[in-house]
Order: structure tokens, then sequence, then C-alpha cells
């Protein structure tokens, strides 16, 4: 037997696949045995672990991890043991194939794997990184000491092997598995204090510990006891430099930055390579106002980490970095571009801002929003508006703020504003018309024909403002809206609605200025009389209404055929506003007034998103029989006059009939209607 791969698991049936299904190619490529040794799990753990491998064996948790792992160990029978966590996952096994089948050095004991702790059990995430001994000769004397955080007692020599394991076992998202946790090693770590109160290295746990649990005074505490015990000599410093690292990260989180910037000195002559300690100390320099020295020591930080894999350190297996990831890169880039910002150094500043949009698109996180703001200020700051404007094409999201951003700095220095004023495009024609807008500037009305002539309404970033502007000036737009979706028409007119109070009138005058001529002009007034109907609730809703109902009779009488109108069958592609309206022309041309709304009413079902037309019907014909006999008999009375004079070609008279009777009954569908069916189309 070449290899034991040895594991002790309780409870993770979270886990557990994941991990065995990653050594599964190893275990089918070696001559290997799986070792489970289970400590009580009372889910699924056993159900998987069984699927693959018949070696589990059922040991009672001591509350000490040392003597657990050394009873798996007990178990091995090959000629290496590997050691795996069920919380991990292995990649790239094939590296640990390859030093399994070569001759070794006779005095190499042990192999080294990259262990990657990741944030939000997300590989991508990476938290931290160190090499790991995993790979152990079964010699006799290998076994693991320590209750809490065990430690691999081996001799010779430690060979790094190419593999990585994925450590997901901390995942701050998961607020009860952190606590519990915490509460199992802070127990365990303060019982064995009690038994060894000297043990520097139990005593950092317990820092450690706390700081994850957000006790920042506990964790220091415990710290300053620690480096009090090795800062009398270079030996000890050396030999547990984490100490210092957790000391300086503890006096940061409590403010303590002066003493956080002497004591990352006295780490940095011990361990020169670490650059934890330079980002560390960046970050204490800007607390305490130090931004001169604070960029220094960030860019020794990004210096030693770019030759992070030719560092003497990568393989101090004591060494846990913890700034070796992009959220730390990133953290340091937005501190410096903050940093160069607030020293009014803004070409700097966007130098380290560029580099996070187009270097860490991914890693951004909650600073995405922050960090692509300040990229559009800094770039009209410093005359890159270009760039400003090429960043809002991709990301259309932020054209209005780029148009506020305009406004301002159009207040402020000359450069700026020449910079602005001096490129050509929508966005600078946008911000004179809203300075004309603010003064009932009769330019207003030159710079729509300026934006008209410059773009394509529906495909700029700002056309809900254009949309505004262009109402508002009564141009006719309806040819420009037409190229559009119904959707991208009503989410302009709804930002038009929110921003601009005077909007419903605006759209009423503009109403009012065009015909409904032609099946262009008819299908945008309709669309505006329903955004309009849907939101009204003052005395004008019954007329508006009214409108959309009549332009959208008046669309289907335009767009189709009569003998396509009254089909029994109608295509799919027909939406559920048009079916409505043919279903309404069918009714409006064969039922009387009184069975109208009983008629609707009935297929109200079929036509949901038009339901609050559907009450409008219902309300105003279901009981219009009872509640206004003689109204009603005029209105059949004066419909059987119309007929008879269409029938007989007589529209002079019907026109005539229409105007006298529209005194008298205001806002009948049937009157309007009647109209429609003189107006015609396909078969007048």
């Amino acid at each position: 037997m070449i290899l034991s791969i040895c594991m002790m698991v309780k409870n993770e049936e979270m886990n557990l696949d994941r991990c065995l299904s990653s050594l599964k190619p190893l275990l089918d490529q070696v001559d290997s045995e799986l070792i489970i040794v289970d400590t009580g799990s009372e889910d699924n753990t056993i159900e998987i672990a069984a699927k693959y491998t018949d070696k589990i064996f059922h040991h009672p948790w001591n509350n000490n991890f040392a003597e657990m792992r050394n009873i798996s160990i007990a178990y091995a029978t090959g000629k290496w043991i590997l050691i795996i966590d069920a919380d991990e996952e292995l990649e790239k096994p094939e590296e640990i194939t390859k030093f399994l089948s070569k001759p070794h050095n006779p005095q190499v004991t042990c192999g080294a794997i990259k262990l990657i702790n990741v944030r939000r059990n997300q590989k991508g995430r990476v938290a931290t990184e160190l090499l790991s001994q995993r790979l152990f000769l079964n010699d006799g004397n290998f076994r693991y000491e320590g209750v809490v955080h065990n430690v691999a007692i081996t001799s010779g020599l430690t060979e790094e092997i190419d593999s990585i394991l994925y450590h997901y076992g901390y995942n701050a998202d998961d607020s009860e598995l952190m606590e519990k946790k915490f509460i199992r090693t802070s127990t365990l770590l303060i019982e064995e204090l009690k038994k060894n109160p000297e043990n520097i290295y139990y005593i950092y746990q317990l820092s450690v510990t706390y700081h994850m649990h957000g006790d920042h005074n506990k964790s220091l505490y415990e710290i300053n006891k620690a480096y009090d015990k090795i800062k009398h000599a270079n030996k000890l410093l050396k030999q547990h430099s984490y100490v210092i690292v957790q000391l300086i990260k503890s006096l940061i989180m409590n403010a303590y930055y002066e003493e956080a910037i002497k004591i990352s000195d006295v780490g940095l002559k011990i361990e020169p390579e670490n650059f934890d300690i330079y980002f560390y100390k960046a970050n204490a320099l800007f607390m305490a106002g130090n931004n001169e020295e604070g960029i220094k020591a960030y860019e020794a930080y990004f210096k030693l980490k770019e030759r992070f894999q030719e560092l003497e350190i990568r393989r101090d297996l004591r060494v846990q970095l913890a700034t070796n990831n992009e959220e730390s890169v990133v953290e340091a880039l937005n501190n410096l571009a903050v940093v160069y910002y607030q020293d009014n150094e803004f070409t700097k500043s966007l130098q380290y801002v560029s580099l996070l949009i187009q270097e860490h698109p991914n890693g951004l996180g909650q600073l995405k929003s922050k960090i692509e703001k300040m990229y559009l200020e800094l770039c009209i700051r410093t005359g890159e508006v270009d760039k400003a404007v090429n960043f809002v094409n991709s990301m259309p999201h932020y054209a209005n703020l780029l148009v506020e951003l305009f406004e301002t700095f159009m207040k402020d220095t000359n450069k700026i504003v020449d910079s602005i004023l001096n490129f050509d495009h929508l966005y600078t024609t946008l911000v004179q018309m809203r300075a004309a807008q603010k003064i009932e500037n009769s330019t207003q009305d030159s710079l729509v024909d300026e934006f008209l002539e410059k773009g394509k309404l529906i495909e700029h970033p700002c056309n809900s403002e254009f949309l505004y502007f262009a109402f508002k000036s009564g141009k006719k737009i309806n040819h420009l809206l037409f190229i559009s979706s119904e959707t991208e028409i009503y989410e302009m007119l709804a930002y038009c609605e929110r921003n601009y109070q005077d909007f419903s009138e605006v759209l009423i005058n503009y109403l009012g200025l065009y015909s409904d001529e032609n099946l262009v002009n008819l299908s945008i007034h309709k669309m505006i009389y329903r955004f309009l109907a849907l939101k009204y609730e003052s005395a004008k809703s019954e007329l508006i209404i009214l409108k959309y109902i009549t332009s959208g009779l008046k669309h289907i009488n335009t767009k189709y055929s009569r003998a396509f109108i009254f089909n029994p069958v109608f295509p799919k592609e027909l939406t559920e506003e048009e079916l409505f309206f043919i279903h309404l022309f069918q009714s409006l041309s064969s039922l009387k007034p009184v069975e109208l709304g009983q008629s609707i009413k009935s297929i109200s079902h079929q036509f949901l998103s038009m339901s609050s037309i559907v009450s409008f019907i219902t309300d105003k014909y279901a009981t219009i029989g009872a509640s206004s006999d003689g109204l009603v008999n005029l209105e059949n009375e004066l419909i059987g006059q119309i007929k008879v004079l269409i029938e007989n070609g007589r529209n002079t008279e019907v026109h005539a009939i229409i105007n006298e009777a529209s005194q008298l009954i205001k806002n009948s569908l049937y009157f309007e209607f009647v109209l429609i069916l003189l107006g015609g189309s396909h078969d007048k």
C-alpha cells in the first residue's frame, strides 16, 4: 500500500461529498486506502462516506484534536499518509501522484501543499494562503500534538508539492457556524492555557479567535501577553513572528495607530519580506494622518507581493500571509486613490481607480459603485471627458450622474468648463438644455433640435430626459418612438413622471398638437393615453380613459381589416391589449349600451392587464339601464338613426346628429365608435 488518506469527521454532510469527490482521482491513480474516523455524527455523514470507502471507524469525540488525528493515523497501512479535512477540497491531485511515484532524497519525510482559505465558500475569494504539511512518511515517528490547533511532529526535510487545498471552513456569512466554532475553540484554548499559561502559540490562537469574533479588546489583551514573552529576544521574535503581525492588527482595530507603526518597524527588522506588515503599517500611517509614509509602505507592499514566488518567506511554514489576495490589493489601491484625491492629486488618484476598474472588476465588492462614480468624477476633473463618456456608454445607468457632474463642474474652474464645452456631445447638449429649463430660456427649442440632429433618441442613455424636453417643446417625435418597444417607451415615460411634476400636462398638450392620421401616431398616442389612464385619479380620469379606449379602437380599425377583426381565430402574436380592443370592437358593433357592460365583465378574466379599463366600462354601462332610462333610450334611438343614415350613405347628417348629441350624452363610447367607423381605414 502506497498511500493512506486519513480523515476525522463529525456532522459534515454539507462538505464531505465535495471533499471525497476531489480525492477520487488520487484513489484511482495510486494504490491507496481511505480511512475515516467518525467522532459522533448525527447527520448523513456516514452514508456519504460509505459511498467512497468501507474503512469507517467510530470513536467518541474527546475534546482533543491531536489525539483524534493520531487515532486515524493508527489505522494507516500505507507508506505515506495524506491528512485532509472534510471542509477542504483537493485540486491538482496528479501532483501528489507524481511525488509518490518518483525517487526521493531519503531525508525527505514530508510534503507541503498550498492551502488556500476562501471567503464565502467561493474559490475565487482568497482570504489567506500558506504552505501546509499534509503528506507524511509513515515511519512510526509522525504524530500530532496540540489539543486545538494541532501541529504535525515529523523529522526530516519537507518538499513542496504543486497541489492545492481549498479550505471552506470559516464562512463569516454563516453566523451560526462561526459562533459554534468560536465557542468550541475559545473554550478549548482557555482550558489548555490554564494547564500551560506560557504557551505562546495558544495565547496567539486565543487572540486570533477573539479577533475573528469581533472581541478586539480581548484580542489585544491576549496578544500583548504573548508579545511580552518574546519582545526582549530576537530569536524568540523570529521564531514567533506571527505574534508581531497579530499585535499590529489588534492595535489598529483598537485605534492605537502610533503604537502599531512602532511594532511594524520591529517586525520588518525581523522579517523584511513580510509584506503583510507593510500593508498594515500603511493602514496605520494613513489613519495617523501620515499619508506620505503610508504611500511608501503600500509601494513596498506591492513590490514584495509582485515577487512573491521568489521570496524565501513563501517557504516558511510558520508564516501565513493574510494579504496575498485580491481583496487586500483592492483595499490598498482604493486607499491610495482616496489619499491622492484628498491631497488634490487627481491624476494620480485616477491612475489607481483605473487599475481597480480595469484589473479587478470582479473584486470590487461593495466598493464597485463608489469606485465607478469616482472614476467618472476624476475623468472630468483631469480633462479626460472622452473617457468618462466612453465609460457611460458601456454603463448607461451612470448617464444621469455624468450630466450632473457636467453641471457641477461647469460652475467650477475654467479649465474644467472648457474641457466639457469643447467636447461636442449629446451630454453637453443635455447640460445646456437643463440650464435653459431652469431659466425658461427660449434657446431650449433649438437645443432640442440640436440633440435630434446629433443622435437617435432611443439609443441614448439619457433618452428619458431628452424625451421630456422634446415633448415640452412640441417636437414631433412619434416616428422616433415608434422604432422602440412598448416596454422601453413606458420606462421612459415613468422616468419623466418621477422627475418632472408637470409631465402629465406636458403629455396632454403634446397629444393635442398632432392628429391620429396614421398608424405611427395612433400607436404612440395609444401608449401615452394608456400611461395617463393608469395613473389619473382626478376629475379628468374619465376623459383620459375614454381617449385611451378610443385610440385603442382606432388603432385596431387602422391596423387590421374588418374581415380580420371579425375572424373567430386570431394569431398568437397579438398582444392582450390588441385582443381586448378587438373584442370591444366586436361588442360595440353588435350590442346595445345596456348589454355592453355585462358582456365585457363576463370575459374580464381573459384581460387581467386591462382590469382598470374593464372596470371603467362595466361601471359605466352595467347598471346604466336602471339609473338613467331616459338617457339610455335617447342613446339607443340616436344610434338607430345613425345606423340607418350610414347604410344610406348620408354621412353629413350623421356628423350633425353626433355634434348635437354630444352635448346631451357626454363621453359615450358608442358615439366615439361611430366616428371611428366614419373615419374608416381598409374598407371605409
